[in-house]
Formats: C-alpha cells, sequence, structure tokens
C-alpha cells in the first residue's frame, strides 16, 4: 500500500554530516515515489495526541530504515532496512 512515511536523512553542514527528518512517498512496491522539498520536517497534530503519534511515528521509521543523504533520494529507489529492523519497529 502506497504511503507517506518519515525518513532520517543528512546533509553536509560545515564539514560535517546534519541530520534531519523528511517525508517519503513509497508506492506500492515499496519504491520511493516523491518527498519533501526540505530536508527538514517538524512533527505536528491537531491535538497533544496527534503530536504524540506523529512522534511516534518518526522514531518507528527512524529506526526502520537506515540514514541516506537528502540530495541522492531518486524517484524509484528502495530503501535500506537496518539489520536489526522489525516491520512492527
Amino acid at each position: 500500500m502506497s504511503t507517506w512515511h518519515y525518513l532520517s536523512v543528512f546533509v553536509e553542514h560545515d564539514g560535517s554530516h546534519e541530520y534531519a527528518m523528511c517525508e517519503v512517498y513509497l508506492d506500492d512496491a515499496g519504491l520511493v515515489d516523491a518527498w519533501t522539498a526540505s530536508h527538514q520536517i517538524a512533527p505536528s497534530g491537531h491535538s497533544a495526541e496527534e503530536l504524540r503519534a506523529d512522534l511516534e511515528q518518526m522514531l518507528d521509521d527512524l529506526s526502520y530504515w537506515r540514514p541516506i543523504e537528502f540530495a541522492s533520494l531518486e524517484v524509484g529507489m528502495r530503501l535500506k532496512v537496518r539489520a536489526s529492523a522489525t516491520p512492527d519497529g
């Protein structure tokens, strides 16, 4: 099922890596189809409970996929799963 997910990405900043979260849209095959224009997005919600759920989803996705350089995202690429990741987080 195609859906949006959070992805840890990094950019080069002052000679080191700066990590942040972006959103990626995965198609039905699990391949990257689109992503946010910004490499830095913030959690949000219409209530404290929605904000908590958004933060929890960010953490789950952070522990599932390996970070990637933001500039290297491409349509059709498959994200790499962390070795210790499980589908349930």
